[in-house]
């Protein structure tokens, strides 16, 4: 993601969700949220009509942080919490939310999904 988004590079925070079909393929990407600096929203409802619209079996959130810092924030935490517990009731589990700074942050890595 690093490389096809340059995440690494942009002045605003970007945040997109990718789709998976059963076979653990990417079906879909869409980019959720543009915001500012230190930034941006993540609609829950319209992430998963999107997810939906792709008949996705899972997904992966990616953003980024323009400081360079991959550490969650408070609001990260909070956001990947509300999608793990959607995507478990929808049945659509949230594989991982990643985030890209001058290094990264998996959820997946640091036990926190």
């Amino acid at each position: 993601a690093k490389d096809v988004l340059h995440l690494d590079r942009q002045a605003e925070e970007y945040l997109y969700l990718l789709c998976f079909n059963a076979k653990t393929e990417a079906i879909a990407l869409y980019e959720l949220s543009h915001g500012s600096a230190c930034q941006s929203i993540c609609p829950i409802r319209e992430l998963f009509q999107k997810a939906l619209f792709a008949n996705a079996v899972s997904i992966l959130l990616i953003h980024n942080h323009p400081t360079g810092y991959a550490e969650p924030s408070v609001e990260d935490r909070k956001v990947t919490e509300r999608v793990v517990t959607a995507g478990n009731i929808l049945e659509i589990p949230l594989d991982d939310h990643i985030i890209i700074g001058e290094d990264y942050y998996s959820f997946r890595e640091h036990g926190m999904i």
